[in-house]
């Protein structure tokens, strides 16, 4: 086991993750993404779009612990100008693979509710990443099943950044925030038609702007 690669112990080969012996010191500029010279100070992992551009790891966020979920982990990212934004790494079911880019688009302008950058879908191994493609060398010797459906790997831009809702400092900062929240879905509701079906603690974030607001992530 400890001698294993880290893809083969189940770690996601498409992220770079820092250990104790892995710093911005440490680090070679030829393992860096390119054109970077030195991680930035605080940062912890780093990962690349579609295009090559660099999002580096400062915090995590929130991850989902069910067996049978999306697998979502939340991070809070930088780019290469430091602009912060949430970056959602998740595994959509790719028989609605659009639905959630569709819902935020729809929604694009509401106040208190993210607002999606960009999305890319994760090639590994010169393919797009996905379940189907994991289960490949074992497929021909397992039974046939009825609850399999392939999930895709995709990798969200969400912005703002904020902090999970159980970061409150107050009860009155809390209930500001259930009323942001309020007037959010009532905008949704009666101005753009979508009706938001997963409302929990894990899908609200804290964002301290201009103003306090919550943030609504789908």
């Amino acid at each position: 086991m400890t001698s294993a690669s880290r893809s083969a112990l189940g770690f996601d080969p498409t992220i770079h993750v820092c250990n104790t012996l892995c710093s911005s010191t440490a680090h070679d500029p030829d393992d860096l993404p390119e054109g970077v010279g030195a991680m930035p100070i605080g940062a912890i992992d780093w990962v690349t779009d579609d295009v090559g551009e660099a999002y580096w790891i400062m915090a995590n966020l929130w991850k989902s612990r069910g067996l049978f979920s999306c697998g979502t982990v939340c991070y809070c990212s930088q780019d290469k100008n430091k602009r912060e934004y949430v970056l959602k790494d998740c595994w959509v079911d790719a028989d609605i693979i659009e639905q959630e880019v569709n819902f935020l688009r729809a929604v694009d302008g509401v106040p208190n509710v993210v607002q999606l950058v960009k999305y890319w879908d994760i090639e590994y191994c010169g393919h797009i990443d996905s379940t189907s493609k994991i289960r490949d060398h074992v497929r021909d010797h397992l039974p046939a099943s009825l609850i399999f459906t392939n999930k895709i790997h995709r990798r969200m831009l969400l912005t703002p950044c904020g902090l999970p809702l159980t970061n409150f400092k107050s009860v009155p900062e809390l209930v500001n925030v259930f009323l942001d929240l309020v007037v959010a879905h009532k905008t949704m509701t009666t101005q753009r038609g979508v009706l938001h079906g997963d409302l929990s603690p894990n899908n609200l974030i804290i964002y301290k702007g201009k103003e306090q607001q919550i943030c609504v992530e789908w």
